[in-house]
């Protein structure tokens, strides 16, 4: 016969009926047993990205894409991303949720080599007096190296850079942690282009030289490049000059994006198509750029802001997503001065 779960619970020193939830129930939940006691963090959770990594609209438009062009393999190729595997080939979580984190464990570098472990057993930050489970602590959650199993580099099957959040960031113990920006107070919302973070990450100042409006963009505010990520997110520079009764005069504009060419250097395309990478305008971890824009006759004043979108307008056209409300772009901050 099997060992019974008051048994487990006794070996363990659990109460027999939280030992059931946690060795029997399927580990996928952030319901019990998690939210049982860690309720604050589960209601955090759910309204994460990571509660939504396998719903979130984009995600699933770019897998249907990718299923058109690829077939079968696709649906593998973004679930490693968006889901974790359990050991044993038991499955896949239904999102990125607690035990992709703290049950989790790393057979092979990357995503795809990330498993969540069976048992009661569970990685914390810190040491628990009192515990109704095992604790262990993995100073890599604390610290955001944890983050960089998924976050930290990722490559298409023929070896083009898709992310490199910690490449750009830099070496441990060179650089903030993931978790002093996105996970303030430890919250498990896990904020990435909220309006705080996008309203911090980047300083904007006008300048005049003669006939000329200098504009500095600096990447002040990030660990990483601006933007990481996704291949699809970008942000737009925008600069305008209006006469004096407001009526614009002239606009530029600069997109700072990482984008990829086919092997037939067709570009942009999908990340699953990509050959090599076309061009790479985004801002560095403490960059400054310099603009330099002629003003138009009559102006009396100029305007320069910063955009963030978490996909190109055409691209959300054609996937039948323009109208997301949360896919619009966000102003990230903008400054005016007058003539």
């Amino acid at each position: 016969m099997g060992v019974t779960v008051a048994e487990k619970a006794a070996a363990l020193s659990l109460p027999t009926a939280l030992a059931a939830l946690l060795l029997l129930a399927p580990p996928l939940l952030a319901g019990p047993p998690c939210a049982t006691c860690h309720a604050s963090e589960a209601r955090q959770w759910r309204r994460s990205l990571h509660a939504r990594s396998m719903e979130d609209p984009l995600y699933l438009a770019m897998r249907g894409w990718a299923r058109a062009d690829l077939g079968g393999q696709a649906p593998k190729m973004c679930s490693n991303c968006h889901s974790v595997a359990l050991a044993g080939g038991a499955g896949r979580t239904p999102s990125v949720n607690c035990v992709s984190c703290h049950r989790g464990a790393g057979v092979s570098p990357g995503p795809a080599g990330w498993r969540v472990e069976p048992g009661p057993q569970v990685a914390a930050s810190r040491p628990t007096a009192s515990s109704p489970h095992p604790v262990v602590v993995n100073p890599r959650l604390a610290s955001g190296e944890l983050c960089l199993v998924c976050h930290g580099e990722l490559h298409n099957p023929r070896g083009v850079p898709i992310c490199t959040t910690g490449q750009e960031a830099g070496p441990p113990g060179s650089r903030p942690g993931c978790t002093t920006c996105h996970m303030p107070f430890a919250s498990h919302v896990f904020p990435g282009s909220s309006a705080r973070l996008l309203s911090q990450a980047a300083s904007l100042a006008i300048e005049l030289n003669g006939r000329q409006a200098v504009v500095t963009v600096v990447n002040l505010g990030t660990g990483h490049a601006l933007p990481t990520g996704s291949i699809l997110r970008r942000v737009r520079l925008e600069v305008f000059f209006q006469d004096k009764t407001g009526q614009e005069l002239g606009r530029r504009s600069e997109t700072f994006a990482r984008t990829l060419e086919d092997a037939g250097g067709h570009a942009p395309v999908p990340p699953w198509r990509a050959a090599a990478v076309h061009s790479d305008t985004r801002l560095q971890r403490g960059e400054r750029r310099v603009f330099r824009y002629p003003i138009p006759a009559g102006a009396r004043r100029i305007t320069a802001r910063l955009v963030y979108s978490r996909a190109p307008a055409k691209l959300l056209e054609r996937l039948g997503l323009a109208n997301a409300p949360d896919l619009q772009p966000a102003e990230m901050t903008r400054t005016t001065r007058g003539l």
